[in-house]
């Protein structure tokens, strides 16, 4: 029963930690965002603590009083043109993958990935040298999922909070 688990999951505190904590998690009440102030900008509602985090965020990597880039000149580099990639460049990574990293938005698991490693190491190998052949990388694998993690301070301050990108774990494969 439930002692049983609880002495399991003790005993197994020194090898996984992480299911240690996560069960532990469960029982602790949420600090989640209840209000963020910012401004005199008060958010209470998701859609609304949202907006103040991404000017938070945007507003530490973007100048709004650029209005032009400079000119960037372009030059073609074969280099990749003899690039190796096998299934085994592909497995091994997809082998290696933490099965607790967060999934990007394409909400495949990094247990989906390695426990699947075997089948998706060709058509992933496949995938990579096309995009590396053809030198366009897939759309869907450059997005990612921003995340708020709280630093330090109050939890009210939108500048208290760091961003994260999850990105889709095929990508970084």
């Amino acid at each position: 029963g439930y002692a049983e688990y609880l002495k399991c999951l003790t005993g197994d505190f020194v090898h996984n930690p992480k299911r240690f904590w996560s069960f532990v998690k469960c029982f602790k009440q949420s600090k989640g965002l209840s209000v963020l102030e910012s401004g005199g900008v008060q958010a209470t509602d998701d859609i609304g603590k949202a907006n103040l985090l991404n000017r938070t965020f945007a507003s530490k990597f973007s100048d709004p009083a650029v209005t032009s880039l400079p000119n960037i000149s372009f030059s073609v580099n074969d280099k990749l043109s003899s690039f190796a990639m096998s299934e085994e460049l592909v497995r091994r990574p997809l082998q290696q993958l933490v099965v607790g990293k967060a999934c990007g938005p394409d909400g495949l698991s990094a247990r989906i990935l390695r426990e699947c490693a075997d089948e998706l190491a060709f058509p992933l190998c496949k995938l990579f040298k096309m995009s590396l052949r053809h030198g366009i990388f897939p759309e869907q694998w450059a997005e990612a999922n921003i995340v708020s993690i709280f630093k330090k301070g109050s939890r009210k301050d939108p500048d208290n909070y760091r961003s994260v990108s999850l990105l889709p774990l095929s990508a970084k494969v």
